[in-house]
């Protein structure tokens, strides 16, 4: 049994597993996670454009921030290492 007093109450955030979880509820846990990695990655792209000097507009950062695909946030930010504009981060002709 976990001793609360040391962990502070906060089980969840140590990985514990809860065998009681059914499969909908580990599947929600894991979308989550999923999401979190997904803002992550969005986050770090713009902070990238931006720390190359490029202007991101509302436009831009918008789109980036709200895609949730991680396949589609890693093709960027390799896009974002290279790329002269922000805009041209979208466009789908260049090698990634």
């Amino acid at each position: 049994m976990t001793d609360f007093a040391t962990t502070g109450g906060h089980e969840r955030d140590q990985g514990t597993t809860y065998p009681y979880m059914g499969e909908y509820a580990e599947s929600l846990i894991a979308k989550g996670r999923a999401k979190s990695k997904a803002a992550g990655t969005a986050r770090a792209i713009v902070v990238m454009l931006e720390g190359r000097g490029l202007s991101v507009s509302d436009e831009v950062r918008n789109r980036v921030l709200s895609c949730e695909d991680q396949d589609t946030l890693d093709a960027w930010v390799l896009r974002a290492i290279t790329v002269e504009t922000a805009e041209a981060l979208f466009d789908r002709s260049r090698a990634s």
